[in-house]
């Protein structure tokens, strides 16, 4: 297993980690550092490799505002969370998009995404229950989300 920290490791936000595993690709959370010029991690890196499945363990900015982003520039990627997680997310994703429509015409930075990310991103979504293993590669790699305790839907993962 090699791991890759594209944000988050040594820094508040933009929480992201490239999981390889059995030459397969895993993609977890995909978060923005909420007060600096730099909000994205580095998913450039991601650019020229296939994923094969992206996890979110919740609904914090810090670890869910750049997934629309992934969703978009990875399409028909499976992207695995509880399903509380998903309640919060879709209203965190819209909150995110009227605060970044609000800072722009105040002069601020242009928005990271759009609407149609946004519903791609939710079009990817696959509610995993807690405890019960799931395919995240279909007959290649099995997981289980287990409770985090951290928000309501957070989730530890197992591969």
């Amino acid at each position: 297993m090699r791991l890759t920290f594209l944000g988050g490791a040594d820094e508040v936000g933009a929480s992201s980690t490239l999981v390889e595993v059995a030459q397969r690709r895993v993609l977890v959370d995909c978060g923005v550092r909420m007060k600096e010029d730099n909000p994205l991690p580095l998913i450039g890196l991601l650019n020229d490799l296939k994923l094969h499945a992206c996890v979110l363990t919740h609904a914090h900015a810090d670890h869910l505002g750049a997934m629309p982003i992934v969703a978009t520039t990875h399409p028909h990627i499976p992207i695995f969370m509880t399903a509380a997680t998903l309640r919060i997310a879709t209203v965190m994703l819209q909150d995110a998009l009227k605060i970044m429509a609000l800072r722009h015409a105040e002069g601020g930075p242009p928005p990271l995404y759009d609407m149609r990310a946004v519903e791609a991103f939710m079009s990817a979504v696959h509610i995993v229950p807690f405890n019960q293993p799931f395919q995240l590669i279909p007959d290649e790699l099995h997981a289980m989300l287990t409770p985090a305790g951290h928000i309501l839907g957070a989730a530890s993962g197992v591969i």
